[in-house]
């Protein structure tokens, strides 16, 4: 009878104490019933499960609720049922077998909440027939999350729900309680707490006619409950300590970045507070009551001096974009597109550094904008729409002028090329050549305008870009023209003077022949760029009569020397004509070999 007063008439009491007073607080009510606060949250926890008090917190104080009369009387007609769900001793195996179904039936809704049941007859004890019970245990605590622990809980239910003896169930009950006292001691305060609410189910179903076994066990349930309370508080406070040491140190942070200004950092550090603070463990309400006041001491001094040093920014720089706005609208009654440009983006640069919050003064600041850039748009667009008229009559003008230019010098060329020139070719020559550069500059001209119209216009900027298309592949193919004709014409000077400069060769002037020579060599180095491979044809032959040249100039010297000195010398201009060639083709790695080769060759000539 010890048991129901300490357990059983507990829970029975704090029932009928929230049913009087309809909602009461934890400590109220710790102190009505002359227990501990933990006890209750206990009891409170449990009868919050069962559906009869529901717990509720106003700011930081949990309060208890009832919320069914009937709910509670139905709990003990629950308790009556289970009575007959023990046996005092085993049955026979055809009524143990055949009562299998009966105890399925009349399971206590208490026990089947917890997934209890399914009796299930084990074949393979012969001698015995005892009972197996398939016991589904259910899903524990968060806090138990290991395979092992899960077990634990599903064989200490296993063994307290099978029906025995009466004294062998007392021995379960030993067990599982030396279970409790070894998980406390390794520090499984979850599991033993889970473990210790099936003990005190199983022992309060116990049929009355136990009660001298139950009074066996009941001062070990007693003092089982104060040292798993005791256990639990010690190890929630230390809990609890840590955690208010962590909450302090980010508390102080927190200070330290409000008052450097830093307000981004110091509220996610706040935040960070905030997630331990909910972290705290159960109980310690007093404490916990102190530590939020803190909290809301600090989360003011961070939103008030947020605010002092926001509002002071968003004032300053409001000044700024007002100012800026005034120039602004200065420029547009100008005209000065271009200063109102450069004002808007100075704005815009502003106003992405305007400080959090202050939404509706950041609306009126941005529709002061948003009419601003409205009226500097559509200004823009007029000037430009304007200036791009402009351009493009300018532009298209040059095209035309160059093309003119660019027609005339090609029909010069084309004259040129067939050679129908007169006497007068020399005249038209110039001609050519003037109008080419003539239409060369203006077409310069042409895309210097086109590089400056305005954005925009895709469609009239693609037709005068084909016009610059156009003419630039005009004008290319007129130079090449040019370019060619030019060659050819020079090409027929040089092959003329050099046919005179044999004669003169053959004749045994030597002296009028390097005079011709030197002509070519004017005439040569006046020819268009490229076409290298005429060059080097034609070169070739001017060096071949340079060197015949030299060598009859040289005629009178080389008969009065040895076979030996007339092959140096012929082999050393040889070599000169040589380098003369690699210079011409840009072959200088050529052209030093050479050049150490004719020092060796000419180091070798008589003195």
């Amino acid at each position: 009878m010890a048991q129901k007063e300490v357990v059983t008439t507990e829970v029975d009491e704090l029932i009928k104490l929230v049913q009087d007073r309809k909602e009461i607080s934890i400590a109220d009510a710790a102190k009505a019933l002359s227990t501990s606060e933990a006890a209750v949250e206990q009891f409170a926890d449990l009868l919050q499960e069962e559906g009869i008090i529901e717990l509720k917190y106003k700011f930081t104080t949990p309060y208890l609720t009832y919320k069914s009369g009937e709910r509670a009387e139905h709990l003990m007609a629950e308790q009556k049922k289970a009575e007959s769900f023990y046996l005092e001793k085993p049955k026979d195996n055809d009524e143990e077998e055949s009562s299998n179904a009966e105890l399925d039936e009349d399971l206590p809704e208490v026990l089947r909440k917890k997934g209890f049941g399914k009796a299930i007859v084990d074949d393979k004890t012969a001698k015995t027939q005892q009972t197996t019970t398939a016991i589904k245990v259910p899903e524990p605590n968060a806090a138990i999350v290991s395979e092992n622990e899960k077990q634990k809980l599903v064989s200490a239910a296993t063994e307290l729900a099978r029906p025995k003896p009466i004294n062998e169930k007392i021995a379960d009950f030993n067990s599982a309680i030396l279970q409790v006292y070894e998980d406390m001691k390794n520090g499984n305060f979850e599991t033993a707490k889970e473990i210790y609410n099936l003990i005190t189910h199983y022992y309060e179903a116990l049929p009355e006619r136990y009660s001298s076994e139950k009074d066996k066990i009941v001062d070990q349930l007693v003092d089982l409950s104060k040292k798993l309370a005791i256990n639990i508080d010690m190890f929630n406070g230390n809990e609890f300590s840590d955690k208010v040491k962590k909450i302090t140190e980010l508390g102080k942070l927190c200070y330290n970045l409000t008052d450097k200004k830093n307000f981004t950092e110091a509220a996610d550090k706040f935040n960070e507070l905030k997630e331990l603070y909910a972290q705290l463990p159960n109980g310690f309400l007093q404490k916990k009551s102190e530590l939020h006041d803190k909290l809301v001491k600090l989360h003011e001094t961070l939103v008030t001096n947020r605010a002092k040093v926001y509002s002071a920014d968003l004032s300053r720089k409001s000044t700024i974009i007002v100012k800026l706005l005034g120039n602004g609208w200065n420029a547009l009654e100008r005209e000065d597109v271009d200063t109102a440009v450069k004002i808007y983006q100075e704005i815009r640069k502003v106003q992405k550094t305007l400080p959090a919050g202050f939404m509706q003064k950041k609306i009126q600041m941005g529709e002061q904008i948003t009419v601003f850039y409205e009226e500097l748009a559509a200004m823009k667009a007029e000037i430009s729409t304007e200036e791009f008229r402009y351009k493009q009559v300018q532009a298209r003008s040059l095209i035309k002028k160059a093309k003119s230019y660019a027609d005339a010098a090609s029909s010069g060329t084309a004259s040129k090329t067939n050679k129908l020139w007169n006497t007068g070719a020399a005249e038209n020559g110039d001609n050519i050549n003037t109008n080419i550069s003539a239409a060369v500059e203006l077409f310069r001209q042409a895309k210097g305008v086109f590089a400056t119209l305005p954005r925009g216009f895709l469609e009239e900027k693609s037709a005068i870009e084909t016009e610059i298309f156009k003419l630039d592949k005009q004008l290319l193919q007129l130079r090449l023209k040019l370019s060619i004709a030019e060659l050819q014409d020079k090409r027929t000077k040089i092959l003329g003077l050099m046919a005179l400069a044999e004669k003169y060769i053959k004749k045994g002037e030597p002296d009028l022949a390097a005079t011709i020579y030197d002509e070519i060599l004017n005439i040569y180095n006046t020819l268009p760029a490229g076409y290298l491979e005429e060059k080097t044809k034609l070169k070739t032959k001017m060096l071949d009569v340079y060197k015949r040249s030299v060598l009859t100039a040289d005629n009178l010297y080389l008969k009065n020397v040895d076979a030996k000195v007339q092959e140096h010398y012929i082999q050393l201009l040889q070599l000169i004509i040589n380098a003369h060639m690699h210079v011409e083709s840009r072959d200088f790695k050529a052209l030093t070999a050479d050049y150490e080769y004719i020092k060796k060759v000419y180091e070798e000539l008589p003195v």
